[in-house]
């Protein structure tokens, strides 16, 4: 969450993951040119850390991410930053 926050200036994300924590999955069981499916994108984590894997080992691999719509609520505490900030 720290990460995601730095980068949006606010909690938006409350459960965001580390990217290095996913790169590890990534390094222990995905080959250089497979797919990495997130069916729950969120702040994509695992785009940017397939991104940034790629980078280190200059391999291809590839990512789909998908997020279906989550309706905020005012009232509900952790989406309270989000719904402040325009999200609904």
């Amino acid at each position: 969450s720290i990460e995601v926050d730095s980068l949006l200036g606010k909690s938006i994300f409350p459960y965001a993951k580390p990217v290095s924590l996913i790169e590890t999955l990534i390094s222990s069981c995905v080959g250089v040119n497979d797919i990495v499916l997130d069916f729950f994108a969120g702040s994509g984590t695992t785009a940017q850390s397939v991104f940034e894997f790629n980078l280190k080992d200059t391999s291809n691999r590839k990512f789909i991410c998908i997020q279906l719509p989550e309706p905020l609520e005012e009232s509900k505490k952790e989406h309270k930053i989000a719904y402040k900030a325009g999200f609904r």
